[in-house]
């Protein structure tokens, strides 16, 4: 008989290791504590913690997971309930504390969720964002930089709007007045006029060359022609320009002044002869004689 009645207590003691049931004589299967009233609560031990990184108050130690409530108020903590995580002690968030609107980020999925203050939610996709107005500004340090509002102009893509081009619009790329360096046809796509960027020259007296001077001719039929180089700078360093002598006469000269590999000037009697030059930047450079 007393054997039996130890075999019953040892089962009836592994039964009430296994769960606990408060208020209950039949805990939940998957609670290892189960506690069930109609009136009363669960009252967390209440903490006075020193600091968020606390490790002392907490006899035993800290361990993850552990909560209580804490009852200080100092400078980096205020009451509430708070459980220990990777070092700190973090505070349950409740609604009272959180902002009317929040933005929450996904990193997974490269999007925004934003919360306004009647609760709604939407999701504003990053990338799409990004893609729609995207746009580079550099700001030079120490300057002060005005940014105001504006209507964006209708443009499509790879291309110049014709109607927005060809208008008074200001800001984008258009027809000049007369002679326009950049064309935009009737479908907006772009051509460069090559015939005012390299402008050909020919003339029988003095002549100074232009930016976009690429060939002067000088007649020398009727008297010397001199031709003057503008200064070689960095604004035209690579710029090519072929001065030749237009003309059958051996009795006059075509004279090219200016910073020549050294020399102040060059001259040719010579007819159909003449040169190539190039800006390096400092001085023009002989590339070809002929």
């Amino acid at each position: 008989m007393k054997k039996t009645l130890l075999f019953l207590a040892l089962i009836v003691s592994n039964f009430l290791w296994a769960q606990v049931g408060v208020g209950t004589d039949l805990p939940s299967p998957s609670a290892q504590l189960d506690i069930k009233s109609s009136n009363r609560g669960v009252l967390i031990p209440q903490i006075a913690l020193t600091s968020p990184t606390d490790q002392t108050t907490i006899s035993a130690g800290n361990v993850e997971s552990l909560l209580v409530y804490n009852t200080s108020t100092t400078s980096t903590l205020t009451p509430g309930y708070y459980y220990w995580f990777q070092g700190r002690w973090q505070k349950l968030a409740v609604e009272a504390n959180l902002p009317d609107n929040a933005v929450y980020w996904d990193i997974v999925n490269n999007a925004f969720t934003y919360i306004d203050a009647g609760g709604n939610t939407t999701q504003l996709d990053l990338t799409t964002l990004v893609r729609n107005l995207q746009t580079t500004t550099s700001l030079a340090d120490g300057t002060n930089t005005t940014v105001e509002s504006a209507t964006l102009l209708n443009n499509t893509e790879y291309k110049v709007n014709v109607n927005t081009a060809t208008g008074t619009t200001l800001g984008v790329v258009r027809e000049a007045a007369a002679n326009p360096t950049v064309k935009i046809n009737a479908q907006g796509e772009l051509s460069v006029d090559y015939t005012n960027l390299n402008t050909i020259v020919e003339t029988s007296v003095s002549y100074t060359v232009k930016p976009n001077d690429a060939i002067v001719l000088g007649n020398a039929n009727g008297g010397d022609v001199d031709i003057t180089l503008p200064a070689a700078t960095a604004d035209n360093r690579g710029k090519k320009i072929i001065i030749k002598k237009e003309d059958s006469n051996e009795d006059f000269f075509v004279t090219i002044i200016g910073t020549i590999d050294g020399l102040a000037q060059l001259y040719t009697a010579l007819p159909y002869s003449g040169w190539e030059l190039i800006s390096d930047g400092t001085e023009w450079k002989i590339i070809n004689k002929f």
